[in-house]
């Protein structure tokens, strides 16, 4: 077991999912413009370069989805506090974001109810949890975390049904890049979400709320921001996936300002630190 410092140890993760996050944004990004068939929707490996940018992004993908468990070798049971620390102005940003995506969805989804390529009753029902989500977001940018975990549940409601919504889109194809990116981002917000509202119950599990928050920021940051960047850019014309990027993107922001905060309230004794540094300088 590694007997540097818990804040070093917790930093030192914490950059190298953000660098991995950076890398696979930056190449996700530049395959979207670069390596993608826009006439059927799947990046080319035609040329050595497409390949290089395609296969470059699967390896950095499956490098940071196995490395996000390493929090698991070098920090031990109990070593981090089961208080989350309370939300910066970036968490409330992306808060906030969050709730503005849940409410578009609950507006998109109800005026669609019987347009979008899906049963009615899963439009219908993703619509009412997205509002769910919309509430609970809400409370928590105003500060009222505690009141709201049974509309967390609703949260992960709404994740299982809008991919459900998606999964019946038949003019995206099951295992293309921007199906199959926003499904594993959904995937992991309801995984993200279980551990999320642990310590609402007083059933904390922070190592396990660590990891999956790495997994949760790196699929939502990488494939939320490159996807709104090519939309932008006209490689994507969706608008129900667009929200879905735009909540995507709000969770990379909720999620990656909330394990800053929860590093520095597990290391006090880098205040410590700090002050003898400016005593002694």
């Amino acid at each position: 077991m590694d007997t540097r410092p818990l804040f070093s140890r917790y930093r030192l993760y914490l950059i190298g999912v953000g660098a991995a996050t950076l890398v696979a944004l930056l190449l996700r990004t530049l395959a979207l413009f670069l390596a993608f068939d826009r006439d059927i929707g799947y990046f080319s490996t035609a040329t050595p370069a497409d390949g290089f940018l395609v296969y470059s992004l699967y390896v950095i993908e499956a490098l940071a989805l196995i490395g996000s468990f390493s929090l698991l070798f070098f920090i031990r049971k109990g070593e981090l506090p089961a208080e989350r620390a309370p939300l910066s102005r970036v968490g409330l940003f992306g808060t906030g974001l969050c709730a503005l995506a849940f409410a578009a969805a609950a507006v998109f989804l109800l005026t669609q109810v019987n347009t979008l390529p899906c049963p009615a009753i899963f439009t219908a029902l993703a619509a009412i949890c997205s509002g769910l989500g919309a509430a609970y977001f809400t409370l928590q940018f105003l500060g009222k975390q505690s009141n709201a975990p049974l509309l967390g549940y609703g949260v992960i409601l709404a994740a299982a049904l809008l991919l459900s919504v998606t999964y019946f889109d038949r003019y995206t194809q099951m295992n293309a890049p921007h199906k199959v990116g926003l499904h594993l981002c959904l995937l992991s917000i309801m995984v993200f979400m279980l551990y999320e509202l642990r310590p609402l119950i007083g059933r904390s599990l922070p190592r396990a709320l660590s990891v999956t928050s790495a997994i949760c920021c790196f699929f939502c940051a990488a494939v939320g921001v490159s996807d709104i960047i090519a939309f932008i850019g006209g490689v994507y014309t969706d608008f129900l996936y667009l929200i879905i990027d735009l909540l995507a993107t709000g969770f990379a922001l909720y999620i990656g300002s909330r394990a800053v905060g929860d590093l520095m309230q597990a290391a006090p004794d880098a205040a410590a630190e700090t002050t003898s540094n400016d005593t002694a300088a």
